[in-house]
């Protein structure tokens, strides 16, 4: 299995030394409850934050985070289940500067008396510094809110936690405030190394898909040249995409920077046409590996993010590879996602595939093959035909059985699925709406099936095709919409049952460009709003190599990672 980058930076050799680091993290043993007799119950939203939050309380409260990972913070949706939630909190950390105004009005809606929202964005700088740029335009009126990537500002995040905390609960005051002392020792440490290697770098300009750094450029003395994504979160036009790349040839930059968690086109094809690198790896707030591995923390995802520039900017990251990434304090914060009606822990896989070998009668389609799909994925299976990209998906959703080997589905799981559409009749005489309500949970009185949809079902029916924009095609035969319509009525019918896992057959076969394109915008909305997908595709260059993760399979599993990684299989 291919490693993520950041696991492959190892700890030989390390020679820089954080004090105390650990000690006072560690320390497990009793202490009074918070106020009241109960454990201070807190949400967070983005990881970055529940990060920090966990490494101030440690394991003196419960921590729930609720945006998940992968997923666009700024367009995030939490849905209604998140009440539940809110309503037991004791207090909910986000980071404001409208960065989370459905999570903050969701909040104010349910939070019990004596319980307050913090939102530590807008507490840690005044007006008068909020930075309006490319992707969040001043006559818009939402400031840039991505403070965390200057740890300068993060550990002012850290102190507001811990201030607050300890008026909260104040038998733990001084456990809180010694993993602060600690989290600003470990902010010391992480500013000098930063400052130590980007001192080797040549040119400091950034030009990002997303842009996540400008505060870290004021600090740091970078220059952010750019960012491809604009403020309506769309693509920019071709107008937009031409100055960029003449900016680019002007500006003599060697890389520019994509997201490897929403990979651009557009990015990659301004690398080209102006001859620099493309590198597709920087996050802003989803963080390294997996929940409980050692780089999955805020300090993490900042080593990761700046040694990546470093490098593909010329600079020696050497500084920055002797940064110990440490927990100053247990992190026990459930990193979830709300998927449909409850939490969904993002630790446990929605399934597994483990020696799985499947056949129909003859030689075996699959052969030993293990798998797992995490909460919010997005993974492509690639593969010639015949490879068993299908049976895959088929064994996923549990219709078809393996000869050997087990699968496992959480329990409840909600799957959709989306047929290849060569396997659609498109001469039955049935109009959008009726084909997507084929997917409702049936209405059952005195045992019996109704032959009818109830109002509330033909209300769903239209939010789903409002969602994906097509609500005005409702009555109209599936026959006369074109294919990218076609696509995007079979993901409806999935959506209708509110799946968490997402999957899809050969979703752009025998599709034109501009469909494709489509299909995978849609998709990656999708996801973003924390949705987990797992398709089948041949097409690798068009689909494949713009994925987040990978698995090449030939009737076993011979590749699995980033594209770049597993192509070449």
């Amino acid at each position: 299995m291919v490693m993520d980058r950041a696991t492959k930076f190892t700890m030989a050799g390390v020679v820089f030394v954080l004090l105390g680091v650990v000690g006072c993290g560690d320390d497990s043993s009793s202490a009074p409850p918070a106020e009241g007799g109960q454990r201070l119950k807190i949400a967070t939203t983005v990881a970055p934050i529940t990060s920090i939050v966990a490494n101030i309380v440690g394991d003196r409260a419960d921590v729930e985070g609720i945006v998940p990972e992968g997923t666009n913070s700024h367009t995030f949706e939490p849905r209604p289940s998140v009440a539940e939630l809110l309503s037991t909190a004791d207090v909910v950390y986000i980071n404001g500067l409208q960065l989370e105004e459905p999570t903050k009005d969701l909040a104010n809606e349910n939070l019990k008396e004596g319980a307050d929202i913090v939102e530590l964005g807008t507490e840690t700088i005044p007006e008068s510094e909020y930075i309006y740029d490319f992707s969040f335009p001043k006559e818009d009126g939402k400031p840039n809110p991505h403070l965390w990537t200057d740890p300068t500002l993060a550990r002012r995040y850290a102190e507001l936690v811990k201030d607050d905390v300890s008026e909260r609960d104040p038998a733990n005051a001084d456990y809180y405030a010694a993993n602060y002392d600690e989290f600003s020792r470990v902010v010391d440490g992480l500013d000098e190394a930063m400052r130590e290697s980007f001192a080797t770098i040549p040119n400091r300009e950034l030009l990002t898909y997303h842009d996540a750094y400008a505060y870290f450029a004021t600090t740091y003395d970078w220059d952010v040249i750019g960012a491809i994504q604009v403020s309506d979160f769309e693509d920019p036009t071709p107008a937009e995409v031409a100055d960029l790349i003449d900016q680019v040839k002007a500006e003599g930059v060697p890389a520019i920077f994509g997201s490897e968690v929403f990979p651009s086109p557009v990015l990659e094809q301004i690398g080209r046409e102006a001859g620099v690198t493309y590198v597709d790896e920087l996050r802003d707030d989803d963080l390294p590996d997996e929940p409980g591995d050692e780089n999955h923390s805020w300090l993490g995802l900042m080593r990761f993010d700046f040694i990546t520039m470093t490098e593909a900017l010329g600079g020696d990251a050497t500084a920055l590879e002797r940064v110990p990434v440490v927990n100053v304090a247990p992190d026990n914060a459930n990193v979830s996602a709300v998927s449909g009606d409850r939490p969904v822990d993002l630790r446990t896989p929605l399934a597994r595939l483990s020696g799985v070998t499947c056949s129909y009668g003859g030689a075996p389609v699959l052969r030993g093959v293990d798998l797992e799909v995490a909460a919010s994925q997005f993974t492509g299976v690639v593969g010639p035909s015949g490879s068993g990209k299908t049976t895959l998906l088929k064994l996923l959703l549990g219709s078809v059985r393996p000869g050997a080997g087990t699968v496992e589905r959480r329990d409840g799981l909600r799957v959709g699925y989306v047929p290849q559409v060569e396997q659609v009749d498109w001469s039955f005489p049935i109009t959008v709406a009726e084909c997507v309500l084929m997917a409702r949970t049936p209405s059952l009185r005195r045992g019996r099936r109704l032959p009818w949809s109830s109002r509330d079902e033909r209300a769903e029916v239209h939010e789903v095709l409002s969602r994906l924009g097509i609500e005005g095609l409702g009555g109209r035969h599936i026959r006369e919409l074109s294919g990218g319509q076609q696509q995007r009525v079979f993901i409806a019918r999935a959506l209708l049952g509110h799946p968490e896992l997402l999957l899809l057959d050969e979703p752009t076969s025998g599709v034109d460009v501009h469909t494709r394109h489509e299909v995978l915008h849609l998709l990656d909305d999708l996801h973003r709003d924390g949705l987990a997908i797992v398709l089948t595709t041949h097409d690798l260059n068009g689909i494949a190599s713009h994925l987040p993760h990978l698995v090449c399979l030939n009737g076993e599993v011979i590749g699995e990672g980033a594209p770049r990684d597993v192509l070449g299989c």
